[in-house]
């Protein structure tokens, strides 16, 4: 088992972590301003599903495997960079339509999540995080590899549901604002496309 002390510095380095302003929580926020709290929860649920895929490939070696495949990386982010261009589309789309909450058709909740699933497991970046990241808190001495490895994944997921949870209810809040306000809909849409955008093309230029 892992140490006490590491496991507390680990805690509080994952807590920061979630808490630091990125993609994710930020599409979280966005999602959950618009469609309303249940829908960052799913996604919030999708993303660390893909949390819990990458947990068990480090633990498994399955992302040094990959990585050592010709062209894999690559054709991994030319995937989530294409997903993310979609998704900016979809966005810029209904920010061009006179929207509001009572008509505009939100996510089902297997969407949410499935969009969770794929904006996680296709960012390699989130594999090699986790595979620089999670190593330092294990011990060879203190057990299984394996076992600390998944521990510290489970940990860390844990940490990022409650946060992003927290996220998407403050975030819902807005939604009786947003209702009255189609124009800021729509700026909340431009807004998510954008950053959805701007992640593509940083895949792309990471190529």
């Amino acid at each position: 088992m892992i140490g006490y002390e590491p496991l507390v510095v680990f805690l509080l380095a994952s807590l920061i972590l979630a808490i630091t302003p990125g993609p994710d929580n930020l599409y979280v926020l966005l999602q959950s301003a618009v469609y309303g709290y249940k829908t960052g929860i799913f996604i919030t649920l999708g993303l660390c599903t893909g949390l819990l895929i990458h947990s068990v490939a480090v633990a498994l070696g399955l992302t040094i495997l990959l990585l050592s495949l010709p062209y894999t990386l690559s054709l991994l982010k030319l995937f989530g960079a294409s997903y993310l261009v979609y998704l900016s589309w979809r966005s810029y789309r209904a920010a061009a339509i006179e929207i509001s909450l009572q008509n505009h058709e939100a996510l089902t909740t297997f969407q949410s999540y499935q969009r969770g699933i794929i904006l996680n497991v296709s960012n390699p970046k989130v594999g090699l995080f986790f595979l620089a990241f999670l190593p330092q808190f294990t011990n060879i001495d203190q057990g299984s590899l394996v076992e600390q490895t998944l521990l510290l994944g489970g940990v860390f997921i844990a940490i990022t549901v409650i946060v992003f949870t927290g996220v998407a209810l403050i975030a819902s809040s807005l939604s009786d604002f947003l209702i009255g306000a189609p124009g800021v809909q729509k700026v909340m849409h431009r807004v998510t496309g954008s950053v959805l955008l701007g992640l593509a093309l940083h895949l792309v230029l990471s190529i």
